[in-house]
């Protein structure tokens, strides 16, 4: 890996470096930062995110996707969660506070708005 000097990131920040950071500079990055590196690569203050060229979705669920807790939409939910660790998986059934997995008609709904109102 090369290293992530001074000169890399003013590159990078002035749009010189093509290509922009590799994972394990990514992780470097956040780890230097102080942040999830999930807020490295999602924006923070958007309310939707592309995840394809063609499907845009909530940053909030693709955050909860990015860390594996959550399929998106369309994703089978059991074959999502194979490559999960078993550790992960039983600290994961452990966890009392986390909110329940919405259901694909919940997501569905909520992906596409409240219902259109007739013109009268």
């Amino acid at each position: 890996m090369p290293s992530l000097t001074r000169s890399v990131i003013a590159n990078a920040e002035s749009g010189r470096r093509r290509g922009g950071f590799t994972i394990e500079e990514m992780l470097t990055l956040a780890y230097v930062l102080d942040v999830a590196p999930v807020y490295l690569f999602l924006p923070v203050e958007a309310a939707l995110v592309s995840v394809t060229p063609r499907w845009v979705t909530s940053v909030g669920y693709v955050r909860e996707w990015v860390r594996g807790n959550y399929p998106l939409p369309g994703q089978d939910p059991r074959l999502y969660q194979t490559q999960r660790p078993e550790t992960e998986w039983n600290a994961e059934k452990s966890a009392v506070d986390r909110p329940p997995m919405a259901s694909r008609e919940e997501i569905k709904r909520w992906l596409e708005g409240p219902p259109k109102k007739e013109s009268e």
